[in-house]
This record gives structure tokens, C-alpha cells and sequence, in this order.
């Protein structure tokens, strides 16, 4: 399971890596955040080695925010529609299948359309939001 998730992350990895070391020390950290959580999965020690491990080969600083346990738990981060402002990546590292709001999932996807700010998704994130009539999640993926 762990590394099927660092092989995700590998491409994030290898842009991240490209810059030399001194590029990297010099350079303005990259603002990430992390939103984890949900069922399934073992989200305290992912959160770790994500962060973590991206830290060590791009110099970004994390946000991490980290979710209940049901499937149709509603995170409160994206309650507004600019959720995403301020931010250079969001990793969405959710699992939360059983979310049926479908206001609530377009307002997921519009705090991407409307900051333009680029995701990475692991695994489970790819089959949240699922049962909400809309396909505006997928489409985003």
C-alpha cells in the first residue's frame, strides 16, 4: 500500500527534483496542502511519509488537514469556494465515497477552477465522492 502511494507521488517527485540543491535552498518555499482522511487507510502515518518525504527533495512547507473517519464525512476546509487560495499544491489524500452532496463536491472542484491551483491524488481520493449525483469530481481527475 505504501509504496503503490510513493509511486504516485514519484512524478511529483521528479519535477520537484530536478532543481539542484543550492536552486532549492534559495528558492521561496512551494505552500502544499495535505487533506487526508476518511476510512480505509492508515491516513496519521501517510500524512508523515507524504510530507515528510517530499520535503526532503523540494522545498515545500505543509499544510496538513486531516479529516474524520465515516465515508460521509464532510470536511470543513471546503466550505468556502477559493478553499484552495494560497496554496501552490493541494495532495488530496481522501476517502470519503459515501458523500452525496452534490453542492458540496462542485464547491471541491471549483476551489481548483477558480485558483488554478494544480492536485495531486492518491489512491482513494480517485473513488471519493462518488455517490453524489454529479460527475464534476471525475471530470476534475
Amino acid at each position: 500500500m505504501i509504496r503503490a502511494m510513493l509511486c504516485c507521488l514519484l512524478v511529483v517527485w521528479v519535477s520537484f527534483d530536478a532543481y539542484s540543491q543550492d536552486e532549492k535552498e534559495k528558492a521561496k518555499p512551494l505552500r502544499g496542502l495535505l487533506i487526508a482522511g476518511g476510512c480505509c487507510h492508515d491516513y496519521p502515518n501517510q500524512n508523515e511519509i507524504i510530507t515528510q518525504g517530499l520535503s526532503q527533495r523540494a522545498n515545500i512547507e505543509w499544510e496538513v488537514f486531516h479529516g474524520l473517519k465515516p465515508r460521509n464525512h464532510k470536511l470543513a476546509i471546503y466550505q468556502t469556494d477559493r478553499w484552495s487560495a494560497g496554496y501552490d499544491v493541494v495532495v488530496h489524500n481522501e476517502c470519503y465515497g459515501g458523500v452525496d452532496d452534490v453542492e458540496y463536491v462542485e464547491r471541491i472542484v471549483k476551489g481548483h477552477a477558480e485558483t488554478g491551483v494544480p492536485l495531486v491524488v492518491v489512491h482513494c481520493s480517485m473513488h471519493s465522492y462518488r455517490a453524489a449525483r454529479t460527475d464534476e469530481w471525475r471530470k476534475l481527475l
